[in-house]
């Protein structure tokens, strides 16, 4: 009993994360402009400019192949719900990519913006760092209440 309990606080937890992410994937913005507004918020200079633009599109082309694969497997797990009978055992084995696919994205995402405070200085850092915790802060869920 206890297993099953944890595979469904997984689901959930999974449901959410997928949630937050096709917010992220449908938001208004596209990639295009995320990558001008980073450069216009740090007031990036030419070399800048042209390096950190190199690193987003590398970074966009990955991310997106994975929220690709992201979505796919979502799919796959949530098809189940179909069936009358729920194989736990597929079920367990798509849990394990989401979260695996899931954990690849914040790595590359973190690298991605370690990648690129190389090439700001200390004023362009701080500004980076304001950003990325304006950016994820916006996309994490309220704290529950009791």
């Amino acid at each position: 009993m206890k297993k099953e309990s944890i595979y469904k606080l997984l689901i959930v937890i999974l449901v959410i994360v997928n949630g937050v992410t096709l917010y992220m994937t449908f938001d208004k913005r596209n990639h295009h402009n995320m990558r001008f507004e980073l450069v216009d918020k740090l007031e990036l200079q030419d070399k800048q400019k042209e390096a950190v633009l190199d690193l987003q599109k590398k970074h966009f082309q990955t991310k997106d192949q994975l929220m690709d694969k992201h979505r796919i497997l979502n799919d796959s797990l949530f098809n189940m719900l179909k069936t009358d009978t729920v194989d736990s055992v597929l079920s367990n084995n798509l849990l394990e990519k989401l979260s695996k696919n899931h954990e690849i994205i914040e790595k590359i995402t973190f690298q991605h913006f370690v990648d690129v405070s190389q090439y700001c200085n200390a004023e362009q850092k701080q500004k980076l760092v304001e950003i990325v915790n304006h950016a994820f802060q916006k996309n994490t869920p309220p704290p529950k209440h009791d």
